[in-house]
Formats: C-alpha cells, sequence, structure tokens
C-alpha cells in the first residue's frame, strides 16, 4: 500500500503521472484481501464493526492497523482521542465504551451531508446538535461522529472495572480510560478507492467495478459510470 501511494502521488511529487504503476501494486492486494461484509456480531453493521474494540477480527480487510490495548497500550492519542474527543454534551458514554466524553470533534455540514439516511457510513450524533459550526468551543455546534467505538462487536465493553457493593452485594461497572480500538492505517476498500482513482486519470483498471464493491457494502445502490470528483 505504502508502494501505491507514492505512485499514485507520483504526478505531484516528482511531475510524471505513475497511475498504471499503482493500479499494478494494487492488483497484488486482490485475493490476499476482502471487504469485511459479514459482520461478526448482530448488533453493528459490517462497516461499523472495522472501528470497534474487536476490529483486529477483521483481518480480511484490514491491512494495517496501529493497535491500541486498554491494558497495555495505552495513549492519549490515536483511537483513544478520536473516540473521547468525539463524544461530549448529553451523548451516552456507554455507547461509547468510555468513562466520559471531552466533548471536542465534530464534522462540517459539508461532510455530514455527503452521506444519505441509508449509507452504512452516516455515524453521526444530531440530536440537541446544529449542522453549522457557529462556535467551534460549543460542542453542540456541529454533528459528533459515533464511527469509531470502544464497544466489541457482540456489544460488550472491554475492560470494565467491577466492584461490588459490600452491603448489597450489588456489582458496579465503571468504563475504561482507555480503548481497545485499533486504528486502521490501510483497508481493502482503500484500495478499491484508489483503483477507481486511477481508472478516471487513465489507468487500465476497471474502477467501476471497485467502486460499486465498496458502494455496495455501505448499502448503496451501483453506478453505472463516475466521476474522477465522485472518488475524490
Amino acid at each position: 500500500m505504502m508502494l501505491a501511494k507514492l505512485y499514485l502521488n507520483a504526478e505531484v511529487y516528482i511531475g510524471q503521472a505513475k497511475y498504471q504503476d499503482c493500479a499494478d501494486v494494487l492488483a497484488k492486494l486482490d485475493g490476499a484481501y476482502s471487504l469485511h461484509t459479514t459482520p461478526n456480531g448482530t448488533k453493528f453493521s459490517a462497516f461499523q464493526e472495522l472501528f470497534l474494540a474487536d476490529n483486529h477480527k477483521c483481518t480480511e480487510e484490514i491491512i494495517w492497523a496501529i493497535e491500541q490495548d486498554g491494558v497495555n497500550v495505552q495513549s492519549y492519542g490515536v483511537t483513544n482521542y478520536l473516540i473521547f474527543a468525539s463524544t461530549g454534551g448529553k451523548m451516552d458514554t456507554n455507547e461509547a465504551g468510555i468513562s466520559s466524553g471531552w466533548g471536542g470533534l465534530r464534522t462540517t455540514p459539508e461532510f455530514y451531508q455527503k452521506f444519505s439516511t441509508s449509507d452504512a457510513r452516516n455515524l453521526f450524533y444530531t440530536k440537541g446538535h446544529q449542522a453549522e459550526i457557529d462556535e467551534v468551543g460549543t460542542f453542540t455546534h456541529g454533528y459528533a461522529f459515533t464511527k469509531f467505538r470502544n464497544v466489541q462487536s457482540d456489544g460488550v465493553i472491554p475492560n470494565q472495572t467491577v466492584t461490588v457493593d459490600e452491603k448489597t452485594g450489588e456489582e458496579k461497572r465503571a468504563n475504561p480510560g482507555f480503548v481497545n480500538t485499533d486504528f486502521p492505517v490501510f483497508r481493502y476498500a482503500d484500495a478499491l478507492l484508489m483503483k477507481a482513482e486511477c481508472a478516471a486519470r487513465g489507468a487500465d483498471v476497471d474502477g467501476l467495478a471497485a467502486l460499486n464493491a465498496v458502494r455496495k457494502r455501505a448499502g448503496l445502490g451501483e453506478v453505472a459510470s463516475y466521476e474522477l470528483a465522485e472518488v475524490l
């Protein structure tokens, strides 16, 4: 993937188009990787499972990921930042699988509007929020996103601290302060979209089939043709 990305941007780097070279390198991934289309559990779509606490199971699509583990690989960056910072206000921290929200990250209206309600990638929190970000410091200005979560595909929150009330015997569970969700750096879906871009730029590769495979997994209909701007 690294070599393919260098070829994809070669025209910018060295002034020479290498889109066919990019497509040829990407072809080597076919057969070794595929889209994750069948959910491991019943609570989330196959797409969202790529961004959950047990996404290490999605090895058919995730080519390379930065590992995160709430016990052994703790960090305030990577997915810990993405999950905590995109949760705030009246959002349910249990749904995110974390101890608290930082209330920071939101999306712009332009980004949100790219995803229809039937699109599996439409993972936003809009209740009580306005689309426009008039005040950057106000969390309810702009829609939050729920793509990344520290919840497993079976709905279980990993690494919860369990305490037992000495008087009642009642179990109390506290969500963790660090997440288990790995950060996917390269995915096969990315490779397919790169193929579509290469085709639109003149490479001999079936970009339409690649694009439609990504659209189908998102729950969208196939298209008969496309323009470069639609991929970018």
